[in-house]
Order: C-alpha cells, then structure tokens, then sequence
C-alpha cells in the first residue's frame, strides 16, 4: 500500500513536532522527504510523512 501511494503522488510533507505542536515542511518528493525525516530524528524530532493532499475549490464547496 505504501508504494502504491508513493507512485501515485508526487509531493510529500514531513511533518515534525516543534515544542508547540506539529509543523509541516515545504513539499517535496519522497526520497528528499525521507532524507529530512532521517535528518530531524538524528536530532532527536518526532517526525511523519504524509503525501501532499491536492485539494480544489469545488472539492472545499461540494464536499
């Protein structure tokens, strides 16, 4: 399932805990986003990783 998301989108965010809550980084393909994800917990930051969600307006009207 999880390669199935991955090729199928082509940004992803990582989101990491702040102190203050999470955060999302800027978009980013998966490899980079991994790369960041390894880099903030070797710093000791909780972190995920979550596709990009592509959202319209009509989407956001209609449900």
């Amino acid at each position: 399932m999880a390669q199935y998301v991955r090729e199928q989108v082509d940004q992803f965010i990582v989101w990491y805990e702040s102190g203050r809550g999470w955060k999302p980084s800027k978009p980013m393909n998966y490899k980079n986003a991994a790369d960041y994800a390894e880099d903030l917990q070797n710093r000791g930051v909780a972190t995920r990783i979550h596709p990009q969600l592509m959202v319209t307006l009509d989407d956001l009207v209609n449900g």
